[in-house]
């Protein structure tokens, strides 16, 4: 199956890539304030409300303080969450969160523009969670209701609607997308019809922006065009080869250590993300041996589902040139253990398109759809069965032991659809 639309052949040209350069270089050489922009200060309920406030409800007298990015969500499990944001100058945060009866207020954060705080305690049956940050200037201003002295900046949020990860028993929605890099407008778009979807979780299988290594770029190309979502659900990242290792990753993120590769787990899932750079993922290094541990260790092969994500796919029918048909460091390492553990869904990127294989009871799907110039078709794999070239995301609604999943376009158009039942 192939599809290419007309306006779709248009705005990955090159042309289109490089006005999407220009206009990140006119973006950042232009005078602005370090915001996001909208406004994001005495926002009010506009999302959801919850009882047990027991901070003052506005700073009136105080100056306001902005937002550069944020909040978001990241690392989330049945216990905790962590949310982090950066405000435009140093300030004590703190976050609120709950439901009803349950309400929890972390510790004040110290005096920084970068704020990463977890909030644990709140059960995950509780329904309607929001949260909300505050941010104010002031050794204790602010922080309690007789506070002796007023901020002289404050921030403060809205509520915002979350969840923590689910239980075993409970139905969920994942989705997986990645490549949102470089065409900026294009990952805002992907990213509005994913929020439409009210996804609980999100995986990106890598390549946030084009050079991680340029700060910019991660507010321009991945923060700011995501901010909706990264604002109401949380997300695992799949580190890709764009990001170059670069610090920013593992400064403005967070997960489980070493950030770079790690599991996690998600109701009745067990998931394993892999740092499929060939300089990180060879024969002999750590993280393949720690993989083989993670794949046939008793928390994976206990789980009703194991999947797993990496940015490189080990096949790949689509490039934007011919002698690319996927990574054979994946191949030759990753695969056979796939295979032998049982890892029931493998995604990756890296190509920008969307592809869906079966290999010895292995779905592969490359979803690399999420924003970048997309791939053309090169080549045919058998066990390869679909292959679009469209901005896309992947949609997995799991019940149970049955997984629906689904390719959805920027227009909702279903590109892909197929069900999986364990025994």
């Amino acid at each position: 199956m192939y599809h290419r639309s007309p306006l779709t052949t248009l705005l990955s040209t090159p042309l289109a890539v490089l006005l999407a350069g220009l206009l990140s270089i006119l973006w950042a050489g232009c005078p602005h304030e370090p915001r996001k922009p909208h406004d994001n200060v005495d926002s009010g309920a506009t999302d959801a409300t919850i009882t047990g406030d027991l901070l003052p409800s506005a700073y009136p007298d105080a100056e306001r303080l902005v937002l550069v990015r944020g909040p978001y969500l990241q690392n989330v499990t049945d216990t905790s969450i962590v949310i982090m944001w950066e405000a435009a100058e140093p300030c004590r945060g703190l976050v609120e969160a709950g439901s009803g009866s349950h309400y929890q207020r972390s510790e004040p954060s110290d005096h920084a523009e970068r704020h990463e705080i977890t909030i644990t305690g709140l059960p995950t049956s509780a329904a309607d969670l929001s949260y909300r940050i505050r941010c104010v200037t002031g050794p204790d201003a602010g922080f309690t209701a007789d506070a002796p002295t007023p901020p002289e900046a404050a921030l403060v949020e809205g509520w915002h609607p979350f969840r923590m990860a689910p239980g075993v028993g409970d139905p969920y929605r994942l989705l997986v997308y990645g490549d949102n890099r470089t065409l900026f407008f294009m990952h805002e778009e992907v990213t509005a019809q994913m929020l439409n979807a009210e996804p609980d979780l999100v995986v990106n299988v890598g390549d946030l922006v084009t050079d991680g290594n340029v700060y910019d770029q991660w507010d321009q190309e991945f923060f700011w065009p995501a901010e909706g979502l990264l604002r109401r659900v949380p997300m695992f990242v799949a580190i890709g080869n764009h990001e170059q290792d670069a610090d920013h990753f593992y400064e403005l993120l967070s997960q489980p250590p070493p950030e770079n590769y790690f599991t996690f787990t998600y109701g009745n899932s067990f998931n394993i993300v892999l740092d499929s750079n060939p300089d990180k993922l060879y024969a002999g290094s750590e993280q393949l041996l720690w993989f083989e541990e993670a794949a046939y260790s008793a928390a994976a092969q206990s789980a009703t589902w194991l999947f797993a994500y990496a940015h490189h796919p080990p096949y790949s029918e689509g490039w934007d040139a011919p002698g690319y048909d996927g990574d054979l460091h994946m191949r030759e390492l990753i695969v056979p253990v796939a295979e032998d553990a049982g890892i029931d869904l493998f995604w990756n990127g890296h190509t920008h398109d969307y592809e869906r294989g079966a290999l010895n009871g292995v779905t592969w799907i490359i979803t690399g759809g999420g924003g970048a110039s997309l791939d053309s078709f090169q080549q045919n794999f058998d066990h390869i069965l679909v292959y679009e070239s469209a901005w896309h995301y992947v949609q997995v609604d799991i019940a149970g032991p049955h997984a629906t999943v689904s390719a959805v376009d920027l227009q909702g158009v279903e590109l892909d659809r197929f069900t999986l039942t364990q025994p």
